[in-house]
């Protein structure tokens, strides 16, 4: 599964009424069952913020399968600006609940796997590190509720209309802590704790708070936009507040489609060094220029 930042603006729905009874464990489970469609394509733009206002921008593809033996693979490929153009990262999820990382950058022309030791690192400049955009298994992580629910401002839509009964200013979440199971999950992970509060009713993830090992806040995500896709609920805009570098990521979906078909081949390390993918869907476009 997809670190629930993490899934990358790809969330989905619990069926309402099921939520009082259910342990912490149970929502992580429902999150885990409900999170992907069989196969997804989105193109996104990243805008990155840094201390002094100036904004980057990048046009992102990424591509999202349900393999064979129900694990997950995902590629991620940068369309623009020119100097990062054709590079890409690829991430498959192991029957073990690792996962595997490879990274391409034109510029180096070499696909280089990615250790245990680089999972923390930030990727591309975002506030996104390699641990944030891999596999995770909930076996290896622990879940305890850390508060009662409380309100979170989602501004869920569906084709642009309120959810029946509910403020589209705030929804229902619970808060659930989650902090690696043991040791070996431990020295995977570049945080201490991440605390998630998901919808109560749709089990979507509205904010997670990351902090690391001494309980020190270093960012915080929050998703919006949050919008239904037939049976499926996905968040078209999430932010990445880094306090610990002063820095802000942002992701907006300009394009999203479900269940399509992939070459055989595209989830392959090899598939890194063509610098382009299928056209499956149409490339992102700026809305603005870099600004300082």
């Amino acid at each position: 599964m997809s670190k629930w930042f993490a899934c990358l603006l790809i969330f989905s729905a619990l069926p309402p009424g099921l939520s009082h009874a259910l342990t912490a464990r149970e929502v992580m489970e429902r999150l885990e069952a409900n999170q992907n469609a069989s196969s997804e394509a989105l193109a996104f733009e990243m805008v990155l913020t840094d201390k002094s206002g100036f904004q980057r921008r990048r046009l992102v593809r990424e591509f999202r399968l349900r393999n064979a033996g129900g694990l997950d693979d995902s590629l991620i490929f940068f369309d623009d600006p020119p100097d990062i153009r054709g590079s890409a990262l690829l991430s498959r999820e192991r029957a073990d609940g690792w996962d595997d990382q490879w990274m391409f950058l034109p510029a180096v022309g070499k696909i280089r796997r990615i250790a245990d030791s680089g999972r923390t690192d930030y990727f591309l400049g975002a506030d996104l590190t390699f641990e944030d955009l891999s596999v995770e298994d909930i076996d290896h992580f622990s879940y305890r509720f850390a508060a009662p629910d409380t309100v979170v401002d989602g501004r869920v839509s569906a084709s642009g209309a309120s959810s029946a009964g509910v403020s589209d200013a705030g929804r229902p979440a619970h808060v659930i802590d989650a902090v690696p199971a043991d040791t070996a999950a431990g020295r995977r992970s570049g945080y201490g704790l991440r605390r998630v509060y998901v919808d109560s009713d749709r089990s979507v993830i509205l904010k997670t708070e990351y902090f690391d090992g001494g309980g020190k806040l270093i960012k915080v995500l929050s998703a919006s936009q949050v919008k239904g896709y037939g049976s499926l609920w996905r968040a078209d805009e999430v932010s990445v507040d880094n306090y610990a570098r002063n820095h802000k990521t942002r992701l907006l979906v300009r394009a999203r489609r479900l269940d399509v078909s992939f070459p055989p081949d595209l989830f392959t390390p090899r598939s890194l060094q063509r610098a382009s993918v299928p056209e499956m869907l149409s490339r992102p476009t700026r809305t603005t220029p870099e600004t300082r």
